[in-house]
């Protein structure tokens, strides 16, 4: 029919079935309304796509339970950066294995905030906002325009089922965020060169919690962590397993008395987190003595399994108490810790950083098995600069370990307890300042050399 002689209400059901790929066409006009479009595909694998824009408001006119909406009942429903949408009271409604791709993006933070994804808000009736009971959203910008926020969770339902964050941002330049916290039930997976800061709107810091797990699985994709005092991720992986095969994980934002922690395991029974590279940033490095614990811009919550590099950025301090420990991921598998210059790093162990002959445990605990290396981090290699600054903490007495820097620029004595010993496997020259709390360093014939001569070189607490 010749498009001038026909018309479309657009306060009406436009429902898609079919066999093959579809388009909406141009029946489906840019105008509002109380429209209803639902994806109704012969098979989950087959695709509606937008021949253009559309809105839809939240009005009942059409369907009085939910008001106007986008329902994904079968299929993939795919937006373009040109036919989406666009930002409107509408609801959203999917159901288990369909899936929602939106490539739009926005040039800055304040654009992508003001328009969260999805764009279907149901302004006009709160209580009926989105029906999930399946189904996985994909935000996928890339290029200049690649800020997207995701929606943070609505009164209805409280939880999204699976998320992807796709595309490519640039680290520094532009990122993927959250407006607010986001309910996991299912899967977080962050893939190809996607950055996700956990930031809202004004900066602030933000959470994905619930009982799903993270997936990481693009060379250069990034999630990064600005919030203090609680163990990220936040997720528990009740539903889903963490599988952290490529990326980074980076903790940023910290002060000299602020600290961020990272999750060691997840779900029950215990399972050992294998996280793949980590960045350890920080405004300024935490030193601080008290209370007990209160050092370190990063302390472990439990321990975990490295398979790729964890580098401490100066001035950020690691944190390791005595039963806290770094392992690689089998006797094979090439996995590294660098304590760079400028950092820090705290410890606990008994057996010091790293003790080569003692037939500790390098790897995953739940593995069982054995090989020669004890102490806190029990990676395959390991790199401690003599521009870093070093300090024992935790219960009990210890060893410095064989990989203590003969040289290192500060050296704090943070024990639990006044009688707590550390004893030096090596001769120490400190170039600025040494610092004590608790404990008694041990030299027997490993002196402690403190070249720096002003009067603040040494210190007790």
């Amino acid at each position: 029919m010749v498009a001038g002689n026909r018309a479309y209400n657009q306060v009406a059901t436009f429902w898609y079935i079919g066999k093959a790929n579809q388009v909406t066409g141009n029946g489906l006009t840019t105008a509002s309304g109380a429209k209803v479009v639902i994806c109704d595909l012969a098979t989950s694998s087959l695709e509606l796509r937008l021949s253009n824009s559309t809105t839809m408001s939240s009005t009942t006119t059409v369907d009085a339970v939910y008001g106007g909406h986008l329902y994904i009942k079968v299929g993939r429903f795919i937006e373009s950066t040109t036919a989406y949408i666009t930002s409107a009271g509408g609801t959203l409604r999917m159901e288990p294995n369909t899936y929602y791709y939106i490539p739009l993006g926005s040039a800055n933070l304040a654009a992508a905030d003001s328009i969260p994804i999805p764009r279907l808000s149901s302004a006009i009736h709160p209580q009926t906002q989105y029906y999930l009971n399946g189904g996985t959203i994909e935000l996928a910008a890339t290029g200049a325009n690649s800020f997207q926020s995701l929606r943070g969770n609505l009164a209805n339902p409280k939880n999204y089922k699976s998320v992807t964050f796709s595309g490519a941002n640039t680290l520094g330049v532009n990122f993927k965020n959250l407006t607010s916290t986001v309910v996991i039930d299912s899967t977080l997976t962050i893939t190809g060169d996607a950055i996700v800061d956990c930031i809202g709107g004004g900066l602030t810091t933000q959470s994905f919690t619930g009982p799903g797990g993270l997936v990481m699985s693009g060379t250069n994709s990034r999630i990064r962590f600005p919030k203090l005092n609680v163990a990220q991720p936040e997720l528990t992986g009740e539903n889903v397993d963490y599988s952290l095969t490529a990326g980074f994980v980076e903790f940023y934002g910290s002060s000299s008395t602020q600290q961020q922690k990272i999750r060691g395991n997840y779900d029950s029974p215990t399972k050992v987190v294998n996280y793949y590279n980590i960045e350890v940033n920080a405004l300024s490095g935490n030193y601080e003595a008290t209370p007990l614990g209160a050092g370190g811009n990063l302390n472990l919550n439990s321990s975990f399994v490295l398979q790729g590099t964890m580098n401490v950025n100066s001035p950020a301090v690691l944190r390791m108490d005595e039963f806290d420990f770094i392992y690689k991921h089998d006797l094979t598998a090439l996995s590294t810790v660098n304590i760079n210059a400028g950092a820090g790093l705290l410890y606990g162990s008994q057996y010091g950083i790293t003790t080569v002959g003692l037939g500790g445990t390098g790897v995953d605990p739940t593995k069982g098995i054995a090989n020669t290396l004890a102490g806190n981090i029990r990676t395959s290699a390991r790199t401690f600069s003599t521009a870093a600054s070093y300090g024992f903490v935790g219960n009990g007495g210890m060893s410095s370990g064989s990989a203590l820097p003969t040289q290192v620029v500060g050296l704090y004595v943070y024990k639990n307890t006044a009688g707590d010993t550390v004893g030096l496997t090596n001769p120490v020259e400190v170039t600025s300042k040494l610092k004590f709390q608790n404990g008694i360093i041990k030299t027997n014939a490993n002196l402690v050399n403190v070249s720096n001569s002003a009067t603040t070189a040494i210190e007790g607490w």
